[in-house]
C-alpha cells in the first residue's frame, strides 16, 4: 500500500513487479478503481512490470473489491484465481 488510499496489487504469485494500481474515484462513488498515470480521451498509461502500458479507457471503471472479516451480515459470491491472495496485513 504505496499510500493510505490505494492499493497496489499483484495477480503474478512470482513477480512482486507486477502489479496494478487502484484507488478512491470521486466519479464512481469512491468505489477502488483501476489508476493510471494518465488518462486519455481512448486509453490510459499504466505501468505493470516496470513497464508502461496502454489500456482501453474503458478499463478507468474496472474495480476492486476486497472482501474482509467483520462483514457476516453480507453474502459474497467469489471465485477464487490460480495466483496470489490479498489479505490485510
Amino acid at each position: 500500500m504505496p499510500k493510505d488510499d490505494r492499493f497496489g496489487i499483484s495477480f503474478n504469485a512470482n513477480d512482486d513487479s507486477k502489479y496494478l494500481m487502484f484507488g478512491p474515484n470521486a466519479k464512481n462513488d469512491n468505489k477502488y478503481n483501476l489508476l493510471a498515470e494518465e488518462w486519455k480521451q481512448k486509453y490510459g498509461v499504466v505501468t505493470y512490470g516496470g513497464e508502461r502500458w496502454t489500456t482501453p479507457a474503458s478499463s478507468a471503471f474496472a474495480t476492486l473489491y476486497i472482501q474482509y472479516s467483520g462483514h457476516e451480515t453480507n453474502k459474497y459470491h467469489s471465485r477464487v484465481e490460480q495466483g496470489r491472495s490479498v489479505g490485510k496485513h
